[in-house]
């Protein structure tokens, strides 16, 4: 496996990390807690 595959399932398992521990910390309505924890998840490096 490429050094590139191996970076890019690191980065995708981040970004479901932090899209998960967001959404559950997030006590907003269901839109803004969606918009949020996918923003997050998308800049957490």
């Amino acid at each position: 496996m490429a050094l590139f595959s191996k970076i890019l399932i690191f980065y995708v398992i981040g970004v479901n990390i932090s899209f998960v521990i967001i959404w559950f910390i997030s006590h907003e309505k269901t839109h803004i807690r969606l918009l949020s924890a996918f923003l997050v998840g998308i800049t957490w490096p």
